[in-house]
């Protein structure tokens, strides 16, 4: 009676411990599965990151370029309107050399 009481007991110690070990092997599995989320959760931030450095770098530049551009017409449209003006002065000094000449060929 004893020895049997023994031998159960034996056993159920026994199923205690392989219990046990497939726990350990549950915990250790869903400890490598949670380091595996983490570092896809860390690879996605990074590539979050990422994506917004390049957009933010890219709208950036295109800011820059459209302020260069910008100034380059600014500066062409200046550039016109002097030329405009010193056309426009020509044309009034040889008008007045015009009206000049009038002048002293109606004062002889």
């Amino acid at each position: 009676q004893i020895e049997k009481q023994l031998e159960d007991k034996n056993c159920v110690i026994a199923e205690c411990k392989g219990m046990v070990r497939n726990l350990q092997d549950v915990i250790a599995d869903l400890r490598e599965k949670e380091k595996l989320q983490q570092e896809k959760l860390i690879d996605a931030k990074q590539a979050q990151e990422d994506r917004d450095t390049y957009w933010r770098e890219f709208l950036e530049d295109q800011e820059k370029k459209m302020t260069q551009m910008m100034t380059r017409k600014a500066q062409e449209i200046r550039d016109q309107h002097k030329i405009e003006l010193k056309k426009k002065a020509a044309e009034i000094d040889r008008l007045l050399k015009k009206i000049k000449k009038g002048e002293a060929a109606t004062q002889k």
